[in-house]
């Protein structure tokens, strides 16, 4: 059973932390409230500042919950202001995000935070072209190895 004890935290008391997951959310500060030290399951507060954006596409590994306490976000288009709540999913795809005018955020990740490492693969070939030209999208193959369907589809793509 992890994290068998209760914890109370002053969160006004622990620093911020702006190396946390910057690789994940560049220029977003944290505080750690809680960590299961078996697989890095957390809580913690994070901070977007004003004008934030992350110009890449994001497929987390883990469930990522979050409720907003002040400010807003948006993910993939939807804009979560402040009381807001939202389960995402691990492969949900975080195709844009950012804060406008900043965000405090109350964050849950089911694990230790990891992105998925996308691959680009060709997934259609124009064959009524003289020149093969193939239209390439990003592709989580982390997520899509659970699925038996997309090795087989590419062994046709090769």
């Amino acid at each position: 059973m992890a994290r068998p004890h209760t914890e109370f935290i002053q969160a006004q008391a622990l620093p911020w932390d702006a190396t946390r997951h910057a690789e994940l959310r560049p220029g977003v500060e944290a505080k750690l409230l809680s960590v299961d030290s078996e697989d890095g399951e957390c809580s913690m507060l994070l901070r977007y500042p004003a004008n934030w954006e992350r110009g890449v596409s994001e497929h987390l590994l883990v469930h990522e919950e979050l409720f907003v306490l002040d400010g807003a976000i948006e993910i993939a288009g939807v804009e979560y202001g402040k009381g807001f709540y939202a389960n995402l999913p691990a492969g949900y795809e975080r195709a844009t995000a950012s804060s406008k005018n900043g965000a405090a955020v109350l964050t849950f990740f089911s694990a230790t935070p990891k992105a998925a490492k996308p691959r680009v693969v060709p997934i259609f070939f124009d064959c009524a072209s003289t020149r093969v030209s193939p239209t390439v999208v990003r592709v989580d193959r982390q997520v899509a190895d659970s699925t038996s369907k997309f090795d087989a589809a590419l062994q046709k793509l090769r």
